[in-house]
């Protein structure tokens, strides 16, 4: 089983995906460029996020199975498209990788979508230098609406909104809980499904 946890900044992904012992975990690309590239966010950003999309590719050719990505290509190609240079090309890039079978699809995407509070948990979170130069910290909830938009217009450019399942919640601690209880409950029942399909064409085979 193969899934990804995506979303606009500070919204708990990587906590969430740091709890799921049972899979093998893709970590953030734009963190491991960013500590090998410190200037490179600052100086070209198209750059950055070529490295970065590059990398993630990379990482996720790594594991066949039982594997969960902190974010995904979508992400990245959200990004790319908001930042208005190399979307077409990185697309095409991409759609070839799944058209050769070199990347293989998620089974499920978990969109951790916001609605954003003044708490300090948010404060704290986007008190973060890669944030403060990859978004606009400033005005966050403009954020989560752009990221949102461009990112499943991505999704149906590749076909694959089918595989996202949104979950909302309130930027603090106790509603960020509740929303990873039901993050669990659907990876748990996707997990299911995809065991009884195998199942059942077994049977059938």
């Amino acid at each position: 089983m193969k899934i990804a946890v995506s979303g606009p900044a500070a919204t708990g992904k990587t906590y969430f995906i740091g709890q799921l012992k049972m899979f093998d975990i893709v970590p953030e690309s734009a963190r491991i460029v960013n500590k090998h590239y410190p200037v490179l966010v600052q100086n070209n950003i198209e750059k950055f996020r070529k490295f970065v999309s590059h990398l993630h590719v990379y990482k996720e050719q790594q594991y066949v199975k039982n594997v969960a990505c902190d974010r995904c290509v979508i992400d990245n190609l959200a990004f790319t498209l908001l930042g208005g240079k190399g979307y077409e090309e990185e697309k095409e890039r991409i759609l070839s990788l799944y058209e050769s079978k070199k990347l293989t699809p998620y089974n499920l995407i978990l969109y951790f979508d916001v609605i954003p509070v003044d708490d300090p948990l948010l404060r704290n979170a986007l008190n973060d230098p890669l944030r403060k130069n990859t978004i606009n910290i400033y005005n966050y909830a403009q954020h989560v609406l752009e990221f949102k938009d461009a990112f499943f217009y991505v999704a149906k450019e590749l076909g694959v909104e089918r595989q996202v399942t949104v979950l909302t919640a309130y930027t603090t601690a106790e509603h960020y809980t509740l929303r990873n209880q039901e993050a669990l409950q659907t990876i748990q029942s996707q997990r299911i499904q995809q065991l009884q399909t195998f199942l059942d064409v077994d049977y059938c085979l």
